[in-house]
């Protein structure tokens, strides 16, 4: 997890809400726009199921970041015995 796979930021502060196919946050009365989910391939229940999905990103960002802290910690309990 040492290399960086994403755009880096300023990321809009969560949380991030569906309004539609938009993804969206206000923090402080300020607007954020996230993204807008749209593909004429698709029908507009798979757009919008893709606005959730991104729109949940932070919450699995965090739950990732916990998950590997707990491996970590795991890991040097087991003194190098669990091997990443």
């Amino acid at each position: 997890m040492d290399k960086q796979q994403h755009t880096p930021g300023p990321i809009a502060p969560g949380p991030w809400k569906i309004n539609g196919i938009a993804v969206e946050s206000i923090d402080h009365g300020k607007y954020y726009h996230v993204a807008k989910v749209f593909n004429p391939a698709f029908t507009q229940s798979s757009n919008e199921a893709n606005a959730r999905l991104i729109a949940a990103a932070p919450d699995l960002l965090d739950a990732l970041h916990a998950a590997d802290f707990q491996l970590e910690r795991l890991r040097h309990q087991a003194n190098g015995v669990i091997d990443r």
